[in-house]
Order: structure tokens, then C-alpha cells, then sequence
């Protein structure tokens, strides 16, 4: 979820893909930029979706 701005992944999880795309964890990293004042910061996954269950 980003708060007015956008985001870009670039590093997700390397083994865990649904649909044969790459899922995001907490050692995902990427950066967002806020469109309002243009600032760049880095993006961490801090909760998960509590939707997602495996087996």
C-alpha cells in the first residue's frame, strides 16, 4: 500500500511466484517516490496480507 505516491520492486522473492509472478516478502526491497513533494525513500513490506495462506 503506498500513501499518495508510486513505487517500483526491484528485488522480489526468487522463489515463491503465483500466476508465474514473483510475490513480495519482508525481504523485498524497493523505492517509492511521493508525488506530492517528488521525495525518494526506500520501500520494505511491514505487514502482510493476512488473505495469503499455504500449505
Amino acid at each position: 500500500m503506498f500513501a499518495g505516491g508510486t513505487g517500483l520492486w526491484f528485488l522480489s522473492n526468487q522463489r515463491v511466484r503465483v500466476n508465474n509472478m514473483p510475490t513480495l516478502g519482508t525481504n523485498s526491497v524497493g523505492v517509492s517516490v511521493d508525488a506530492e513533494t517528488q521525495l525518494t525513500g526506500t520501500m520494505t513490506v511491514v505487514q502482510g496480507d493476512t488473505r495469503g495462506n499455504g500449505m
